[in-house]
């Protein structure tokens, strides 16, 4: 009898201790996840490796090993700013400034782990985080610099990305050539507004990419991928990449404009499954695919709370955490398999949870 009285008094403690662990640890576990970008993710010389391992071989986005990315850079910037860490945005601002900018404001998509510049394009989407974050965090800490340093690359943008009516997604310095297509996942309202506050983007380029995003149109309850420049004709992937659809779901809930058919779609697959794919058939809206993101459920969590959704927040951030590992070597570290995982899914977590943490939502 004391024996069973005993085991049940374990099991409760047991029960307790993981409930108040996850409860009371988003503090030191983002710190965690912080500390295992620094000592497995970071090169050398200060730049963010897209992975663990140092392989030659290419991924779908054309990115090999230790190589670093603009994008990678400019969702640090943004968790630094959100998190109000001064000594990891001003490292941050010298790795952008020592390798990925140059004198007239181009911003180099990808470096080699030595940070060599091995090709001559930029990315608009990264492009605007970077400079979103440049202009939060002059005004956050009164440093100038970061302001002009937005400045400069907002006149690089305004020069080169814009064709007639819209910026497209890139622009190729070597052939001296812009992109005819805008992807609308890289349709960034906030960082897009602070360059119209600053005059960096014309009023009527800023207004037909607003337009875009609010007079989107569903198919089958899903987002449309791109749009020409040229034809403003619009596509649609048959294979719908999820993470694409939140980023325009999130930028059109900015714009107070968001559509109730795609949010309800997304609250019912997670209420009925937990968990949302990473990619959906567009003709039959069920999952191709059987691999989920953190980063999915990252942005996600910032859709919610754009929406003040605290309940998907919060289920978005239950099954996101799933994916963190908790022990050992890689203690922090998401979505981290044989070794190796990629850098997105382990910034946008962690930006999403500072985030979550700001706004009061986590303990």
């Amino acid at each position: 009898m004391k024996k069973t009285i005993m085991i049940s008094l374990l099991i409760i403690v047991v029960i307790n201790i993981a409930f108040f662990t996850r409860l009371w640890g988003a503090e030191a576990v983002s710190k965690d996840t912080e500390s295992f970008i620094k000592n497995f993710m970071t090169n050398e010389n200060g730049t963010l490796a897209t992975y663990i391992k140092n392989t030659e071989h290419l991924d779908s986005d054309e990115v090999r090993g230790r190589e670093a990315l603009s994008e990678s850079l400019g969702l640090w910037m943004l968790y630094s700013v959100e998190k109000g860490d001064h000594s990891i945005f001003k490292e941050a601002y010298r790795i952008l400034e020592s390798y990925f900018l140059t004198d007239d404001g181009f911003i180099f998509w990808k470096l080699a782990e030595n940070g060599e510049a091995e090709v001559d394009t930029d990315a608009l989407v990264d492009n605007l985080r970077i400079t979103e974050a440049l202009f939060k965090a002059e005004e956050q800490w009164n440093e100038k610099k970061y302001g002009e340093t937005a400045i400069r690359i907002g006149e690089y943008m305004k020069d080169y990305f814009g064709t007639e009516n819209i910026w497209t997604d890139f622009y190729d310095r070597r052939h001296r050539q812009t992109s005819d297509v805008l992807t609308y996942s890289y349709i960034d309202v906030e960082a897009l507004t602070l360059l119209k506050d600053h005059q960096l983007i014309p009023l009527s380029t800023f207004q037909q990419m607003k337009s875009l995003l609010t007079e989107a149109e569903l198919k089958k309850g899903f987002y449309p991928k791109s749009i020409d420049a040229d034809s403003s004709k619009v596509s649609y992937n048959n294979e719908v990449n999820m993470i694409d659809q939140i980023l325009v779901a999130l930028n059109q809930a900015k714009l107070e404009n968001s559509s109730s058919e795609f949010t309800n779609f997304v609250t019912e697959e997670m209420n009925a499954k937990g968990k949302l794919y990473g990619r959906y058939s567009l003709q039959t809206k069920e999952p191709i695919v059987e691999y989920e993101s953190p980063a999915l459920y990252g942005f996600l969590i910032l859709y919610a709370m754009e929406l003040d959704d605290k309940k998907l927040a919060l289920q978005a951030y239950n099954r996101m955490i799933d994916f963190r590992e908790t022990r050992f070597k890689f203690k922090g570290g998401y979505a981290v398999s044989n070794g190796d995982t990629h850098i997105f899914d382990n910034l946008v977590p962690l930006l999403a949870e500072e985030t979550l943490k700001k706004a009061g939502w986590l303990p």
